[in-house]
């Protein structure tokens, strides 16, 4: 049975995952007990699929079920690869967050026992890239643990896998192209050698990205088409290749986790990314993702009444997402909706059954308050709340709204330095499609630095704006007319 796992894990390495699958269920076929081999069982259907998909979880359960007399290092593996797993399968928030904090703190005891370990980075990587968000990791301390796994060993070709999205997110399209040209180098012969095989011609400099686009869209499998989706979803090029794959899965679905309509609900940030907010409504309306509703609503594509209803309906509903209409409450002057808002989280018989729930309960009741005294006009009394929001309480894109108003009143304030500390961090999350709102926060990032002379950092930001925007809805092009002025200004290039 070890024999058989141990040359399953040489497949692995390389991402052949058929060649490990057999192996692996040869191994467990011999020795029904031994966990690492369903651990990795759980993990070849996940590459395949999705890390939620329910055979990978049975398997990854399987082996935590069975984690009893391994050595240490196995031990954490599997105990960290089988909380994934539970994560995944977590029905309630509690539950979740019980499960990912435990999840990181093994992770973390896992690096710390094996300091020199490659998979014990990758694992890190792999944890907080995808159950990360409410934690705060950032994109950069994921890209870090892959590059620390790839570091200690250059020749394990998953730790590169997500680096590739990482690096073109963080670090533009020449970077991306290091990545996936060291990976492909590794000849492996998995999905994930053809989704990068199709984002290698899409970022060659000398290619049309076009006419390349075209061919992929006509001819690429499903899964391989969704990892270039993914790969290019927060990318700036003119051709909207994120875009036209998500419009193609939601026109003309293939037989995999790209046509579950839950799926596409959650991609659809996509298309308001890219400033198409009518048609990311049209696809979806309430059902998608109540930041698309908010700022669509923010910025009338949504019939005012409409919105109100919505909105008031999260409210007699108790619905937590209730907490992304508080700028457009506020943008109302509709201190009614806030009030109750602010009542509900200040309710001493609201459960919190997590500390994390909990924090975030205060952190939503102290945005209400700042957002009540915006709704009031007193934008000194706003600016004092919102800066002295317990920030550390709440992480990911929910809280994207707050931070870019408290920005956008310390500018208005004459405080442009302490707004440009604000809008530092990436807005993004890398695991979680985009949204509308990242791209007014590079919007007042460039504000902010060309008005503090940071030319580098305003071009970068209005060049983002306006390249992202390109094609965007009527609303938005005001803005883009901005960043494209602001270019000029600052480089006397005409685009």
């Amino acid at each position: 049975a070890l024999r058989a796992f141990l040359q399953g894990e040489q497949f692995y390495r390389l991402g052949e995952w058929d060649s490990a699958m057999v192996h692996y269920e040869q191994a467990t076929s011999l020795d029904s007990t031994l966990a690492p081999a369903y651990r990795r069982m759980g993990n070849v259907v996940g590459w395949q699929t999705s890390g939620g998909d329910s055979l990978s979880v049975l398997y990854g359960l399987r082996a935590g079920s069975l984690n009893h007399g391994l050595a240490p290092r196995e031990s954490l593996l599997v105990t960290a690869d089988s909380l994934i797993a539970a994560a995944f399968k977590a029905d309630n928030d509690s539950l979740f967050y019980v499960l990912v904090e435990r999840l990181f703190s093994t992770t973390s005891e896992t690096t710390r026992r094996y300091p020199n370990d490659p998979e014990a980075w990758y694992t890190y990587g792999e944890a907080r890239h995808h159950l990360g968000d409410s934690f705060g990791f950032t994109g950069h301390q994921i890209f870090d643990a892959f590059n620390r796994s790839i570091a200690l060993d250059s020749a394990f070709a998953l730790a590169y896998i997500h680096n590739v999205d990482l690096a073109l997110e963080l670090g533009g399209p020449e970077l991306a192209r290091r990545y996936v040209r060291a990976y492909l180098a590794l000849n492996p012969s998995d999905i994930h050698a053809v989704g990068n095989r199709a984002v290698e011609k899409i970022l060659d400099p000398d290619s049309n990205r076009e006419a390349e686009l075209q061919q992929l869209l006509d001819t690429l499998p499903a899964l391989p088409l969704g990892q270039v989706m993914i790969t290019f979803w927060r990318f700036p090029d003119p051709e909207e290749t994120a875009a036209k794959i998500f419009r193609r899965f939601a026109a003309d679905p293939r037989g995999s986790r790209y046509s579950d309509p839950d799926y596409q609900r959650w991609t659809v940030g996509i298309l308001a990314y890219r400033g198409h907010l009518r048609e990311a409504y049209t696809k979806v309306g309430t059902r998608g993702p109540p930041s698309l509703y908010a700022a669509s609503a923010l910025l009338g594509v949504i019939p005012r009444d409409t919105a109100r209803t919505i909105f008031a309906r999260w409210l007699d509903e108790s619905d937590p997402q209730a907490s992304h209409a508080l700028p457009w409450w506020a943008a109302m002057g509709d201190t009614v909706s806030l009030r109750r808002f602010l009542r509900w989280h200040d309710s001493p018989a609201r459960p919190a059954p997590h500390r994390i729930l909990e924090g975030r309960n205060r952190y939503w009741a102290a945005a209400g308050g700042a957002y009540l005294a915006l709704a009031r006009r007193d934008s000194a009394e706003a600016l004092r709340r919102f800066t002295q929001l317990p920030e550390s309480l709440c992480f990911g894109g929910s809280c994207l709204s707050s931070r870019l108003t408290k920005a956008e009143l310390l500018s208005a304030h004459g405080q442009d330095r302490e707004a440009a500390i604000v809008l530092l961090p990436h807005p993004g999350w890398t695991d979680s499609p985009p949204q509308v709102l990242e791209v007014f926060w590079l919007l007042q990032r460039g504000r902010v630095a060309e008005r503090l002379n940071d030319r580098e950092q305003a071009l970068r930001s209005f060049h983002t704006v306006a390249d992202v925007w390109l094609h965007a809805d009527p609303e938005l092009q005001s803005y883009v007319a901005e960043a494209r002025a602001a270019i000029q200004r600052l480089s006397g290039e005409v685009r």
